[in-house]
């Protein structure tokens, strides 16, 4: 699954239903993801912004941002991360293209202005400076 970083945001500010990450020590990273592609994510002020693509069109999807919270005792801090998705039991086969936003301050490191996101199910490693 690759992705690749994008230099012109077409949009700077964060859609009314954007979520926040979510940090949590008994988050599984590789439970209950439903198939997807990332395609593109980048850092927009305190967000990243996702670009997915999927097959549906029949229900609902959800994406969630997880992390166990565990920062790496390294400077930068690192964080892994995994985008979730859950179909919802959709079978149809439109193919569905989304543009997500995940506030990251809930995972403002202190003593720090930046941490590196390793998106674990892309390529991808996003320098999160706030």
């Amino acid at each position: 699954m690759g992705c690749g970083l994008n230099s012109v945001p077409l949009k700077t500010t964060p859609p009314a239903d954007a979520q926040s990450i979510f940090l949590d020590p008994s988050v599984n990273p590789d439970a209950g993801i439903d198939v997807f592609q990332i395609k593109d994510a980048q850092q927009i002020g305190d967000y990243v912004v996702m670009d997915v693509s999927y097959s549906g069109g029949c229900a609902d999807h959800v994406f969630r941002l997880e992390s166990r919270g565990d920062f790496t005792a390294t400077y930068p801090p690192e964080l892994n991360v995994t985008l979730k998705h859950d179909n919802n039991g959709d079978r149809c086969r439109g193919v569905i293209d989304n543009k997500l936003w995940f506030d990251l301050r809930p995972a403002q490191f202190d003593g720090t202005n930046r941490i590196l996101l390793i998106i674990t199910n892309t390529e991808t490693t996003l320098e999160y400076n706030y």
